[in-house]
């Protein structure tokens, strides 16, 4: 019964994921590159995504308010379900590793809808997509990253936070909004040499993928270092509560 569910939800999540990149790809055939265009087609698609894979959504607090201005969306990192959990809620382009690019149709859709791609190994590679950042930052979209730059199993602490975001935070004077997601059970996490495959099937063969979210408040700075701490504070005093 689990495989056969796992085998229902992945069908339909290529369904999904197909259809609405082919709205997608025609609207710009027809009228040509449309970011924002793209981007609300891909959250309305996540938000019947979630509920058909079985993933059960409790929101601590309120969602951020995304007629603000641009912000940098940080929080702590357990699974490749984390950016679509998040973007499910607000407007934003994520940053991703590069290999999601490869990925089949996730990696094509990924490149129709904004996300930025980073080789973390690569010195170039993240200086080139800082500037991205910076550049999509100014043109008033905000961006989604997780700057443990690795996933970490249900229950642990944040890991030390990247500098980058938060220097681009305070040179551009851009607000951080950190955001603590948690699972329920420990092996939805995907870390280690998990691959994706047996991972989709075993954590969508069951009935239900609780998962615990909250956004925190907007956080402003002028040093980085002490901005990456307060981020990092806000994320461990949530996940100290739901333990």
């Amino acid at each position: 019964m689990s495989f056969l569910r796992a085998l229902w939800r992945a069908l339909y999540f290529v369904f999904c994921s197909t259809k609405s990149l082919s709205i997608i790809i025609a609207h710009r055939l027809w009228k040509g590159p449309n970011l924002n265009y793209a981007l609300h087609m891909r959250r309305l698609c996540l938000k019947r995504l979630l509920p058909a894979l079985g993933i059960e959504i409790q929101l601590h607090g309120t969602l951020p308010n995304d007629q603000k201005g641009p912000c940098l969306l940080v929080g702590n990192h357990r699974s490749y379900l984390d950016p679509i959990i998040v973007l499910a809620d607000i407007k934003a382009l994520p940053v991703s590793k590069a290999e999601v690019a490869q990925w089949p149709l996730i990696g094509f859709a990924a490149k129709q809808t904004g996300i930025l791609f980073v080789k973390r190994e690569k010195k170039s590679s993240r200086k080139k997509t800082l500037q991205a950042m910076k550049d999509m930052l100014q043109k008033g979209y905000s961006i989604l990253l997780f700057p443990e730059a690795t996933t970490s199993a249900v229950g642990s602490k944040t890991l030390p936070l990247k500098p980058g975001a938060f220097r681009l935070a305070t040179e551009l004077n851009i607000p951080i909004i950190p955001f603590a997601i948690e699972y329920e059970y420990p092996q939805d996490a995907w870390i280690g040499d998990d691959t994706f495959v047996p991972h989709f099937f075993r954590c969508f063969g069951k009935k239900t993928t609780p998962i615990q979210i909250q956004y925190g408040p907007a956080l402003n700075g002028t040093d980085p270092q002490e901005l990456g701490e307060k981020a990092r504070r806000w994320i461990d005093a949530r996940l100290d509560e739901w333990k």
